[in-house]
């Protein structure tokens, strides 16, 4: 074998070795793959961040104390669209959530929340991220959480057309009930819970309350809660099957 065939096969040993280095690289280099923030009123901002070798980063800076920020690491686990964590994150959000609407929802926190994706590498987009919603967030029913107003129910989700008929129900609430209902649709920020009820017809619970200019996305992470505030919150109820609503509840009425 002459010199020049020689320095081929090396040349092409060399590149081989630095094509297949560089492969391995790419395959072990960490990297994100979901990046999440819950902008909370108050000035407190939750970020949570996970990583391919199945490490997740958690913060909350505290505006309000002095830019106070609290961090733990740890360890999680991918099923599908399921993240789930063997030590919580923090201690109000559980250890199971789901890659869901844009946002990364808790399953078993110690109330709904949830917190909006940057970022992700985990699913595909699917049916759900295509929803036509404008001032409405949806959350995942929570039997431990909703049993109060869906009791024995199962979880349904919605599609573009229920949306439609649940936006045409709250209007004529709002209209058919002037003397309890003094503002318009565009004025509240709403919030759906959907199910299956005991007799096997969809059932969506609806919460609204006033925009408020100081935390215009809270409504998008956590329910809208108020001991008072008159018609500025009122939640009902909608029948998909029955094409009707029902069990209007305005705040402050006795």
């Amino acid at each position: 074998m002459n010199s020049y065939c020689r320095k081929k096969r090396i040349m092409d040993k060399i590149i081989l070795i630095i094509i297949l280095g560089f492969l391995y690289s790419q395959c072990t280099h960490k990297h994100e793959i979901l990046i999440a923030e819950n902008h909370y009123d108050l000035g407190v901002i939750y970020r949570l961040e996970l990583y391919s070798d199945s490490v997740f980063h958690f913060s909350m800076n505290q505006a309000l104390k002095n830019d106070s920020i609290t961090r733990c690491t740890g360890k999680f686990f991918l099923k599908n669209d399921t993240v789930i964590f063997p030590s919580p994150t923090y201690p109000i959000f559980g250890s199971t959530a789901i890659v869901k609407n844009g946002f990364l929802e808790f399953l078993d926190s110690t109330m709904p929340f949830k917190l909006q994706i940057l970022k992700q590498d985990i699913v595909k987009k699917g049916r759900a991220d295509s929803l036509k919603v404008s001032d409405v967030s949806i959350f995942t029913y929570m039997p431990k959480f909703y049993h109060n107003v869906l009791p024995n129910a199962i979880h349904y989700d919605l599609n573009n057309e229920d949306l439609m008929e649940i936006d045409d129900l709250v209007r004529l609430c709002i209209q058919e009930n002037k003397d309890r209902l003094t503002m318009d649709m565009s004025s509240y920020d709403k919030q759906y819970v959907a199910v299956i009820n005991q007799q096997k017809e969809k059932e969506v619970w609806v919460n609204c309350g006033c925009k408020w200019k100081y935390d215009p996305n809270g409504y998008k992470y956590r329910l809208i809660e108020a001991d008072d505030g008159g018609d500025c919150y009122f939640n009902v109820k909608i029948n998909l099957d029955k094409h009707k609503y029902y069990s209007l509840s305005v705040n402050g009425e006795v």
